[in-house]
């Protein structure tokens, strides 16, 4: 019979994965234990309690506002950090370059409101996109400077853009395409900084971000847009490429959450619905009655203020909708002063005289606040204000009638972004006819509100507390 001879050991060498068995067993026979894994990202965020995020300062990022920070970004973390339940603390950056080498040194967990590039997809992980952006070329509005027709109009311009931005790459080819073109960086990478320098004529034309000039341009009325110099391109938030996946996975979620419940859309509406309000003859007039009108008011406005628990500013703000600060002003309906009181809601409150400013002022602040706390408590600011401004318009009963019919899609009836899109439905009998009080001229009130917010960030940037 054949025997069949045992193969030798020293000719087959074990697997990877048998060696590693082997090991740990040895290990383990050792009294030595492996390791720990280490903890998660989103573990160690947990464990800390907070949420470190790379920003900047901005009006599309982090401000201070009249009760605190704010700013879309600031808001749109602070929703994530509540969700994985951790306070959210902000790492303030000038430039996209300091917060991305806060997030390169593992000294931030993510950095927000960063345009999506190619170069930078090479390095980071993006999260989803809530926003696409273009890049605006400006200019001032000035009658010996025609608007440019193309970017052979540019050469010999003086051009700048902020530093480090999403651009860069997309100007070099430009100016490799247009001879004679040529750019500079702002290395402070402020857009703010940008728009001051050409409005002192330091510079011909800047370069900036769409949704920046859109919250700004309410504060320069000679500003233009000439042209995009690029495709819209996404925003969302960035992540280190080393890091593990468990915050961008949990970040997928949170977006996918707020996108299919509407909060994306109420915050994006919150910072941004109000902000082609007003043209440039608007906002020239505003100035004018601003130093013209306004001081003698100041003082009214403010006991009204004190006496409500209202900002002063906004009721400046809802003054100049109403009237632009004429005590004298009249409806062709008859409600007249500066606060426009018809004389039923006159008689209610306690005011004699509806010409009189100080009336007037402190009627209409304390009609407002009757509005406002007639409204379920559940409601949170600012949309409780919106809301209440709106009835101060429209009447209670067809803001509620508007809520209601918000509530009949299944809409949450407590967010502005979501009544403003039902109030214009009272025009059409199809909706009203469902309703309490029947016909309005829904679409007032929505264009009312969103004029008072124009204002009332026009205050805010013009006035102190």
């Amino acid at each position: 019979m054949q025997r069949h001879q045992p193969a030798s050991i020293g000719h087959h060498r074990p697997s990877p994965a048998l060696a590693l068995l082997l090991t740990l067993l040895l290990l383990v026979g050792c009294g030595e234990e492996p390791a720990p894994i280490p903890p998660s990202l989103l573990a160690q965020i947990k464990e800390r309690g907070s949420l470190i995020v790379a920003t900047s300062n901005g009006p599309t990022t982090l401000y201070e506002g009249a009760q605190g920070q704010t700013g879309f970004e600031h808001d749109l973390v602070a929703l994530f950090a509540n969700r994985l339940g951790v306070q959210a603390s902000f790492e303030i950056s000038d430039g996209n370059g300091l917060m991305l080498e806060l997030l390169r040194q593992g000294k931030a967990d993510l950095a927000a409101g960063l345009t999506i590039t190619p170069e930078r997809e090479q390095w980071l992980r993006f999260g989803p996109s809530y926003q696409a952006i273009e890049q605006l070329l400006i200019y001032r509005n000035l009658p010996e400077r025609p608007p440019p027709g193309s970017l052979r109009d540019l050469i010999g311009k003086r051009i700048a853009f902020a530093a480090n931005s999403a651009l860069e790459a997309h100007l070099q080819v430009l100016a490799k395409d247009h001879p004679g073109l040529t750019w500079s960086s702002d290395e402070q990478g402020d857009n703010d900084r940008l728009i001051n320098r050409l409005e002192q004529g330091e510079l011909d034309y800047i370069i900036i971000p769409s949704h920046h000039f859109a919250l700004v341009r309410r504060y320069y009325p000679h500003l233009r847009v000439a042209m995009s110099l690029m495709q819209q391109r996404p925003l969302a938030w960035a992540f280190a490429q080393g890091a593990d996946d468990s915050l961008l996975q949990e970040a997928r979620a949170f977006f996918a959450e707020i996108g299919d419940n509407g909060r994306l859309a109420q915050l994006i509406e919150r910072h941004y619905g109000h902000t082609e309000q007003l043209n440039s003859v608007d906002l020239m007039v505003f100035k004018r009655h601003y130093q013209e009108r306004l001081p003698q008011f100041i003082g009214p406005i403010k006991y009204a203020a004190f006496a409500s628990g209202f900002d002063w500013r906004l009721l400046a703000a809802m003054a100049y909708q109403e009237s632009h600060w004429d005590p004298k002003a009249v409806s062709p309906t008859g409600v007249r002063g500066l606060m426009m009181l018809t004389q039923g809601t006159a008689r209610d409150i306690g005011v004699t005289d509806r010409n009189d400013p100080q009336q007037s002022i402190l009627g209409g602040a304390r009609y407002l606040r009757q509005i406002r706390d007639k409204l379920p408590e559940r409601i949170g600011e600012p949309d409780r204000t919106w809301l209440a401004l709106a009835a101060y318009n429209v009447g209670f009963g067809h803001l509620q009638d508007a809520r209601f019919l918000a509530l009949l899609d299944k809409q949450n009836a407590d967010k502005w972004a979501v009544v403003k899109e039902y109030l214009p439905r009272l025009t059409e009998k199809q909706w009203h006819s469902q309703t309490s009080y029947g016909y309005a001229r829904g679409r007032e009130p929505v264009h009312y509100v969103d004029n008072i917010r124009s204002y009332y960030d026009l205050m805010l940037r013009f006035t102190d507390p």
